[in-house]
């Protein structure tokens, strides 16, 4: 069932990114778009939708819960915003549009899934963050719809230039590697663990 997600990068466009996160669920058809920007922006919704994926009348109850339209109020053309230069980079890369952002994180949520929802433990998340604070690659969440919601009011929503992810997220999942190469030891991140796994 999550075949259909393994090798989502980012390119998808977004009626590909409903199908395949419907088929994920387990579903005939695509998603509804308020659900699948829901899923994106709220990581409880997202993980009862994956734990309901065997259960049709909850999937169902989660989909037409009435909150989803909320998120029908961010635009599909915000998520197709052109890609521009990084303005935090000057010209070390393009900034992802939000179609590729929510193409990344619709990938990472449904490994994080499949992983069991496991989080890395306390001691390696604070190793990670620890790394990201330190990192010149951690930069102020740009003015984008993928980064307007956070899920607390103290959530701290910087983000890694490298790869557009929300760093204090991505740390905490143990399927994610970190994009930037450690400064001193080849073979390694600046998570310091291995670039080989």
């Amino acid at each position: 069932m999550f075949n259909s997600i393994a090798t989502l990068d980012g390119s998808e466009s977004w009626d590909e990114l409903r199908g395949k996160f419907g088929k994920a669920l387990g579903l005939a058809e695509p998603v509804p778009s308020a659900t699948l920007r829901r899923a994106l922006l709220d990581q409880e919704f997202a993980h009862s939708l994956l734990v309901s994926r065997n259960s049709p009348h909850f999937l169902k109850r989660l989909m037409e819960d009435p909150d989803n339209i909320r998120y029908d109020d961010f635009g599909a053309q915000e998520l197709v915003a052109p890609r521009a230069v990084s303005s935090a980079t000057g010209s070390a890369g393009a900034r992802s549009s939000n179609l590729e952002l929510a193409g990344k994180a619709a990938g990472a949520l449904l490994r994080w899934g499949k992983s069991g929802f496991t989080q890395v433990s306390a001691e390696v998340f604070a190793r990670r963050q620890s790394a990201c604070e330190s990192c010149p690659h951690l930069v102020e969440a740009p003015d984008q719809l993928a980064y307007k919601i956070s899920f607390t009011r103290k959530e701290d929503m910087r983000t890694c230039e490298l790869c557009g992810c929300v760093a204090a997220r991505k740390a905490r999942l143990p399927h994610e590697r970190c994009p930037g190469s450690h400064p001193t030891e080849p073979g390694k991140d600046r998570w310091g663990e291995s670039k080989s796994n």
